[in-house]
């Protein structure tokens, strides 16, 4: 399918093809608006079913990404890359540095992070050939626990608009997706006092939660369609959709996962039914909040509490979405349009 006649495509300021043949790299870097900044977003490795999957993913995912950035008040642009993955052996470090190198071309207009299938290790490799990538572990060496803290705010601004009140004590939420952010969110409820159900498809990934008190054990199957008061998509985008919708018995969903509605019209379904959504490029803010000024936060307290304006963004949106009767995604939608738009 042609990019400009593309189903995804809205307005898209540049779309860029890569092929390096020697590094077995094809990937598309997908640059959604910079009228508030240059462009940053992820890169996601993943094995697409097709090429116009790919596309379709970095079209979404880049548009997302200019949506976040305005909605929590960060002067950048909103920009994506996707890598298609053949499924066949790889040289990590060579595909990386190529992968670098592409970024660096576009003069820094798009600045690379890590995202689904990349680590920050993969940042490591690309900060050697771009200084256009951020996303660096942090002094542990791992990933910074901000987007999960984020998700976290998101859980008590949601449970406050549901239920009267930000502690998530005696809160059951369902989480689907046990990674390094769904791991992260579960201890920040668990220690507040919630109750959990959790799936993953590795069991391994579970194992250390399992083991606790106050969390069930659910087949991945089963999780969206369980009885709780949140749920918490962690994992993959586009489990909202025609067929998962009728099932869900939360009360409301907020979580970590990038595009989880498959399309904006299963926003309206859950709005008819009385399910409360938080919109996830909100919810999941706290990364982009990091990557923004990294480098320049003066201790892990101050980035957290940055994060912590993911939770006022959420209670405006709700208290919006119940005042007019209209569904949390076009309160949203509307909020960041108002801030990206008018600059340019």
């Amino acid at each position: 399918m042609p990019v400009f006649e593309h189903r995804d495509y809205d307005a898209h300021e540049q779309v860029v093809f890569i092929n390096n043949k020697k590094a077995a790299l094809r990937a598309i870097i997908a640059i959604h608006n910079t009228n508030r900044g240059p462009s940053l977003g992820g890169c996601r490795i993943k094995q697409y079913e097709s090429e116009d999957a790919a596309l379709a993913d970095v079209l979404r995912l880049s548009r997302g990404m200019t949506y976040k950035a305005a909605i929590v008040d960060i002067e950048l642009g909103g920009g994506k890359s996707v890598i298609l993955h053949d499924g066949k052996p790889f040289d990590r470090k060579q595909l990386f540095e190529a992968m670098a190198e592409a970024v660096d071309k576009l003069n820094g207009a798009y600045i690379i992070s890590n995202d689904l299938g990349t680590t920050v290790h993969d940042v490591v490799t690309m900060k050697g050939r771009t200084e256009h990538a951020r996303g660096l572990p942090s002094s542990d060496g791992e990933q910074h626990p901000a987007t999960a803290y984020g998700v976290y705010q998101g859980l008590k601004a949601t449970s406050r608009s549901i239920f009267g009140s930000a502690s998530l004590n005696n809160i059951h939420i369902a989480i689907q997706g046990i990674g390094t952010v769904g791991k992260r969110v579960a201890r920040y409820a668990l220690a507040e006092g919630a109750r959990l159900s959790i799936a993953d498809s590795s069991v391994a990934q579970m194992a250390d939660l399992s083991a606790q008190d106050r969390v069930t054990v659910v087949d991945p199957n089963d999780i969206l369609a369980i009885e709780c008061d949140i749920l918490a998509p962690c994992a993959i985008g586009a489990v909202l959709n025609e067929d998962t919708i009728p099932l869900i018995k939360a009360k409301a969903i907020c979580g970590a996962a990038n595009n989880q509605l498959l399309r904006s019209h299963h926003g309206d379904m859950l709005h008819k039914r009385r399910i409360a959504y938080a919109p996830d490029y909100v919810v999941n803010a706290g990364g982009l909040i990091e990557v923004w000024k990294e480098g320049a936060w003066t201790s892990s307290e101050e980035l957290l509490k940055a994060c912590e304006r993911i939770y006022d963004v959420i209670i405006g949106i709700f208290d919006e979405s119940k005042s007019e009767d209209m569904p949390s995604y076009i309160v949203a939608n509307r909020v960041a349009e108002a801030k990206f738009r008018r600059i340019s």
